[in-house]
């Protein structure tokens, strides 16, 4: 699995994947600072990389565009502020790798991070 991670996630989050073996990469790093939402899933695709935002309400809709015109997408993996604030970093660096080590293959799929119970 590869990650794309949204703009709202810390850069350390990705420098943290990658010293874990991880493929993961920030929007910024790829020069997308600012870019609109449909311009990231768009790389996302293009690259093979799942998204990782906190933004549900619009990469939501982006999937759900994807499914209703049939084209296919890398996954979408939503965090929510409820379960995993921003400020953990170490937090989504744990469940963020634990998934990547544990998941298939998540195309086409939309998943909600849950926080990790051990670190």
């Amino acid at each position: 699995m590869r990650l794309l991670l949204d703009e709202q996630i810390s850069p350390q989050v990705a420098v943290g994947l990658r010293a874990l073996g991880h493929d993961a990469v920030g929007v910024v790093e790829v020069g997308l600072r600012s870019a609109d939402d449909a311009a990231v899933w768009r790389h996302a695709i293009q690259e093979g990389r799942a998204v990782v935002t906190y933004n549900l309400d619009d990469f939501v809709a982006l999937a759900h565009e994807a499914y209703q015109d049939g084209s296919r997408h890398h996954g979408l993996i939503l965090v929510s502020t409820r379960t995993l604030p921003t400020s953990d970093i170490g937090g989504l660096i744990h469940s963020l790798s634990r998934l990547m080590r544990e998941a298939g293959p998540i195309d086409d799929q939309a998943l909600y991070l849950q926080a990790s119970a051990a670190r």
